[in-house]
């Protein structure tokens, strides 16, 4: 089994690599932060998220429409929501009166047959369509409060900390168990390998071990994906 690991061991590091590789959508902003405390913003595109398993990665999404009294902004191929100043020119404007058709189609909200809102989810879809339903049928002077509401729940920070704190402990066994993944694969594998001493390594009960681990921290991820996404849930 050595002379396995020793083949293998360098497309582990590959497909590590590759793994840690992500694509940044277009309205999203992706903060990483790997040693210092600090976060580092990542724009759109293809992009190293993160090595270390002492790294966090947070993912905000930006609003993919952009809410007045008396219609919306729909941004442009072209434009990534990312800039500090927006250009008239950037945006396609339709007013709340001209919304013919009004449909959800899975992650798309599609008005007019030819415009699309491309929010991150179809349950934000569903979120979002209903928004803009509901201001379409709104009187014109009670639009401007019903978007700031929005907007202030939208950015609760104190909700957010409220989020962090609930999942502080669940998270601090999950990165113990990425931390001690990561050292196995990548400090005591080749040793193992590599190191003259290898002959008094267990290769099956290391690999038993390993997949124990594995299977552990995706059965917790599943669990804390599934617990956020029932708090946090929108109703419909």
């Amino acid at each position: 089994m050595r002379e396995i690991f020793s083949v293998l061991f360098p497309y582990i590091v590959i497909l590590y690599i590759i793994d840690c590789i992500s694509y940044v959508k277009r309205h999203d902003f992706l903060f990483v932060s790997n040693f210092r405390g600090y976060f580092k913003l990542i724009n759109s595109g293809l992009c190293i998220k993160s090595v270390s398993p002492l790294s966090r990665t947070f993912l905000s999404r930006n609003n993919p429409v952009l809410f007045t009294s008396s219609g919306i902004y729909l941004p442009t191929s072209e434009q990534h929501c990312q800039n500090i100043f927006y250009r008239s020119e950037d945006f396609t404007f339709i007013p709340y009166h001209d919304m013919d058709t009004f449909e959800i189609d899975g992650k798309r909200v599609r008005l007019n047959h030819g415009n699309f809102i491309n929010p991150a989810s179809i349950r934000y879809a569903k979120h979002i369509g209903s928004f803009i339903q509901e201001l379409k049928d709104s009187k014109p002077w009670e639009r401007r409060d019903k978007i700031k509401a929005f907007l202030d729940e939208a950015n609760d920070f104190g909700q957010i900390e409220n989020h962090e704190k609930s999942f502080t402990i669940p998270f601090f066994y999950l990165k113990s168990l990425c931390i001690f993944l990561f050292a196995c694969i990548f400090i005591i594998l080749p040793i193992g390998v590599y190191a003259n001493h290898s002959v008094y390594f267990n290769f099956p009960i290391f690999v038993l071990m390993i997949l124990l681990i594995y299977l552990t921290i995706i059965i917790m991820s599943y669990t804390s994906s599934v617990r956020f996404t029932r708090k946090n849930s929108i109703k419909d």
